[in-house]
């Protein structure tokens, strides 16, 4: 495959997502952070629709969306930069304060060169938040057995 096809691959995977995850998540996240005190510029890789800056903006001053493709409903305050998430991010070492990639990682084929590249753009001193479905659970597993797929990857889903 050519990196032009790779590139359609990608985007059209993400497509399919349509940009995603439970407000819970994003609400636990916002938590950790302020009680972390965190603030500043916020990378949302994987941003989806924008629903994490939804919950975090009065937190931060600034926000970059990163993600193979633009999702209808991304606020226009955010920053987007279109990338595969499995190459580098299109950002400066340190130019962040803090990076969250909700319920992206294991989509990726490199999940610890995607880890090494959040770190590389967050400033020293700042914050890497991920989550990732536990697809270890029984439900999970017991989903995986019965319909073939984990829980978190329905059709629906």
């Amino acid at each position: 495959m050519t990196v032009a096809q790779i590139d359609d691959v990608v985007r059209d995977r993400a497509a399919r997502s349509l940009g995603k995850a439970h407000d819970r998540i994003h609400r636990t996240a916002a938590a950790l952070l302020e009680a972390r005190g965190a603030s500043g510029t916020l990378l949302d890789a994987g941003c989806g629709t924008g629903d994490l800056w939804r919950v975090l903006s009065p937190r931060f001053t600034a926000c970059v969306g990163v993600d193979a493709v633009r999702y209808p409903g991304l606020p226009e305050d955010v920053a987007f930069r279109a990338a595969n998430l499995d190459a580098a991010l299109p950002l400066d070492d340190a130019s962040v304060d803090t990076a969250a990639a909700i319920e992206v990682i294991e989509h990726l084929e490199n999940p610890r060169a995607f880890v090494r590249e959040l770190v590389r753009v967050t400033r020293p001193g700042g914050w890497v938040v991920l989550t990732t479905p536990n697809q270890l659970s029984a439900l999970s597993l017991a989903c995986l057995v019965a319909k073939g797929a984990f829980a978190a990857f329905q059709d629906g889903d």
